[in-house]
């Protein structure tokens, strides 16, 4: 499966440094932006609480982000490698 269209236009074959911690925050943030959405459900009465479907569907949202940053950090390394990097292992 293709994450390519999750990642900002970032070519995962040539990414810099720079780009990958761009992509990460941006991963994180939209992550962390939906715990905080379903923490409030758990936290304060909500008068409209989500329902099971949304909250489902947020938390998939969560794990593709979770998804996203590993396929993204992975592609990284095995880019550096390829390019005879120094500091990469194995």
């Amino acid at each position: 499966m293709s994450f390519n269209h999750r990642l900002e236009n970032n070519d995962l074959n040539k990414l810099c440094s720079v780009e990958l911690a761009d992509a990460i925050h941006s991963m994180s943030k939209r992550a962390e932006a939906v715990i905080t959405m379903l923490e409030s459900e758990f936290i304060f009465k909500n008068e409209n609480p989500l329902n099971n479907e949304i909250m489902l569907q947020a938390l998939q949202s969560v794990r593709m982000e979770i998804i996203d940053i590993r396929i993204t950090t992975n592609k990284y390394h095995d880019y550096q490698r390829e390019q005879g990097v120094q500091n990469v292992t194995k």
